[in-house]
């Protein structure tokens, strides 16, 4: 192939790109938000070192601008108010580093996030913790999780506390009776700390795989008023008017150069049409290409 039908063959690579995105995105993106899990807890659980997520941080306060759970809750019904290039952060799954790495870092730099515990696993529910450290490959002592007075805490200084469900299982992969008594419990529990579940993030959270139209339908009934999916992309105007179903994207897991590069691609939407090509994809489709989201430690 000569020069010219290389620069022809890529121009039309290019236009069939946008083309597809034309049809394939919504208009108008709004906010990215984006999901931590482990941050400086034991290598076991997977957890993304303190200096790399420090980075990550402070390059996402130099670049885009971090929201707070009580503007994104204005933002869900006046899109217009988001800042240019909006991030929410949020952190999963309630472990102990939420408290002694996270939230001094996000202090420092003045960021408020939402953090989803699994209500069993702070109530060190063995049955939980069991499957945390199943599920991570990593001993039981290793799962350690905040207390109900540090997420009081979190609350208390102006972040954001919902449910993880109790027991951290796919939700779309038990029965409808049992995520009902998930949600439930779930919510109930956070009261009796005090604490109002308005926010809840689904386990895994890839739709039509971890949560369905069923699963968001039960977590109307049960009054939660945001709810947060796992998608490869930018959450854009439309999606906010399915609060209970909001997109988030979990960021790379290093500080390097490809790394701050990626999370700026994910701000900028450039990952939007795979996430969205995803989103649209088969659920049963989704399972046979994505192994890591059909262990039967999610529903067991």
């Amino acid at each position: 192939m000569n020069r010219k039908q290389l620069v022809r063959s890529a121009l039309s690579s290019r236009l069939a790109v946008r083309t597809i995105g034309r049809v394939l995105l919504p208009r108008h993106p709004v906010l990215t938000v984006v999901a931590y899990h482990s941050v400086g807890g034991s290598p076991d659980i997977g957890a993304l070192d303190p200096v790399s997520f420090r980075h990550q941080l402070e390059h996402l306060t130099d670049t885009a601008a971090p929201v707070t759970p009580a503007e994104f809750e204005y933002i869900v019904h006046h899109p217009a108010s988001a800042p240019e290039r909006a991030v929410l952060v949020t952190f999963d799954d309630g472990f102990a580093d939420s408290i002694d790495v996270v939230a001094p870092i996000l202090d420092e730099l003045g960021i408020r996030g939402a953090f989803f515990v699994p209500t069993g696993l702070l109530d060190h529910d063995p049955t939980v913790v069991n499957r945390f450290a199943r599920l991570h490959g990593a001993p039981p002592s290793e799962v350690t999780s905040m207390s109900w007075d540090d997420a009081r805490a979190l609350v208390a200084a102006g972040h954001v506390v919902g449910s993880h469900s109790v027991t951290h299982r796919s939700l779309a992969q038990i029965p409808t009776d049992a995520q009902l008594r998930e949600l439930e419990e779930s919510a109930r529990r956070m009261r009796a700390e005090g604490i109002e579940p308005r926010w809840l993030a689904y386990p895994y959270g890839r739709p039509g795989t971890d949560v369905t139209r069923a699963t968001v339908t039960l977590a109307a009934q049960v009054g939660y008023r945001f709810a947060f999916a796992t998608h490869l992309r930018r959450v854009y105007e439309v999606d906010l008017q399915r609060p209970l179903l909001v997109p988030r994207v979990e960021p790379p897991t290093a500080a390097d150069a490809a790394a701050r590069q990626m999370l700026d691609d994910l701000v900028s939407g450039r990952w939007d049409l795979i996430g969205m090509s995803q989103q649209r994809l088969p659920a049963a489709l989704v399972r046979r290409t994505d192994p890591a989201h059909t262990d039967p430690a999610k529903a067991d």
